[in-house]
């Protein structure tokens, strides 16, 4: 998938949550719980495969790209699209986004440049159930 293809798809499950979730939402918010999420997306190499053993296993990914990601879904505030360097570079045409900032995220020795997405095409990424 390319990388445009994954920030419109985060831009439609984003909604897509919001919509569905709102009565849900309700519910976990008088028992004193909210429920939102925001997204996180890193560009680069990751080793994928099988990991365990015979009988007991499953599939994953592995590497700094996939530690980048997911410390960058970890900052995302709900309704909010987070961006790695090298994926803004890759969107910057298809969307309006502002620097977040130099983020120091566990894992990385160096302080990592992250934006956030404001809008893709034209449309507003800040999503909210109500």
């Amino acid at each position: 998938m390319s990388v445009r293809k994954l920030v419109l798809v985060s831009l439609l499950v984003l909604t897509a949550t919001a919509c569905g979730s709102s009565k849900s939402s309700s519910k976990w918010r008088k028992r004193g719980h909210e429920l939102d999420f925001g997204v996180g997306i890193a560009l680069g190499y990751a080793t994928l495969g099988r990991i365990g053993f015979d009988g007991r296993y499953d599939y994953g990914a592995v590497g700094s790209v996939m530690n980048l990601a997911s410390r960058l879904c970890s900052e995302a505030k709900g309704g909010q699209i987070v961006v790695s360097e090298r994926v803004h570079a890759e969107v910057e045409d298809l969307v309006t986004a502002e620097p977040v900032g130099e983020l120091g995220l566990k894992g990385f020795m160096k302080p990592v440049a992250a934006f956030n997405v404001l809008e893709i095409d034209g449309k507003s990424v800040e999503v909210r159930s109500t």
